[in-house]
């Protein structure tokens, strides 16, 4: 009888040493499975792609479809964080001066007379990034980051009249420029006005302003402007600019214009503004106008 005790004690123990084991995996399963299912993402922003005049953002945002909206706080650092697995579209920007972005759409801001305001340098990445996160793998990938905002400069040459029977400032208006740009299709839209302010260069007499812009907007881009003359009088003139600002979103460096300025002669009041040339820049940073 003793013998047969023993050999009942001898089974019975491990049976309940495996129960305990068993009931120790179970609760633990759902924990297991939910962090198997996540991969970790490292994205890097490459800011190669901008002109000598840009200024690049201390910080951006990242927003990550499904996620929302993340911020990193320096330029060139690297944004880490853990996600279920599965494929996340991208996108990046940052918010500078006189521009928002909401639902996926970058706005320039309006003044209160209705025209634009000039927005300071925008980046966004050049298309939707697509990453794929694997359970238990560190996926590590760069966004290529684009310059928006493209500097043009109007310069405009008088020739014919007195020079000096324009008094006070000319007071100009380009329409036909882009308000909003889609993040994601890149497209630009809701064409509004902006107000060039021309400056007399005493060196040469010409006038010249330069404005920053996202681009152009809607089938026409025209200059008009009004000369306030001597004696009374004003010169209203209008400047179709379709075609030479037709393929301005296609560089980022600076694009400057140049046009003669034909003014009245005696007491009259009709001019002209002639045929738009590109300038090139003196010195060692000479760019070729495309």
């Amino acid at each position: 009888i003793m013998k047969t005790r023993k050999m009942m004690t001898a089974y019975v123990f491990p049976l309940l040493l495996s129960g305990i084991t068993f009931l120790h995996i179970s609760c633990s399963d759902n924990e297991g499975d939910e962090i198997s299912k996540q991969g970790t993402v490292e994205i890097t922003a490459d800011w190669g792609d901008y002109s000598a005049e840009a200024q690049l953002p201390d910080d951006y945002t990242l927003f990550i479809a499904g996620i929302g909206e993340r911020n990193v706080d320096n330029r060139t650092a690297t944004y880490q964080s853990a996600l279920n697995a599965g494929t996340y579209d991208v996108l990046a920007y940052n918010k500078p001066a006189n521009m928002t972005v909401n639902n996926l759409t970058a706005s320039v801001a309006v003044g209160e007379d209705g025209t634009l305001q000039q927005p300071g340098w925008f980046f966004s990445n050049a298309r939707t990034k697509a990453v794929v996160v694997e359970p238990d793998k560190t996926v590590k990938t760069s966004i290529k980051m684009k310059q928006r905002v493209r500097q043009l400069t109007l310069t405009l040459v008088p020739q014919g009249g007195e020079p000096g029977q324009v008094v006070g400032e000319i007071e100009a208006t380009l329409s036909g420029i882009a308000s909003t740009f889609n993040l994601s299709t890149g497209e630009l839209s809701e064409p509004k006005s902006i107000k060039p302010v021309f400056t007399k260069q005493l060196s040469t007499g010409a006038y010249s302003a330069t404005i920053y812009i996202i681009g152009i907007a809607g089938n026409e881009q025209t200059l008009s402007l009004s000369l306030s003359l001597t004696e009374g009088r004003t010169c209203s003139l209008v400047s179709d600019m379709t075609e030479e600002l037709r393929y301005f979103g296609n560089d980022i460096s600076p694009l400057y214009l140049k046009a003669a300025l034909e003014l009245p002669e005696g007491a009259g009041t009709s001019g002209n503004i002639h045929t738009w040339e590109p300038e090139f820049t003196d010195g060692p940073d000479n760019v070729e106008i495309q």
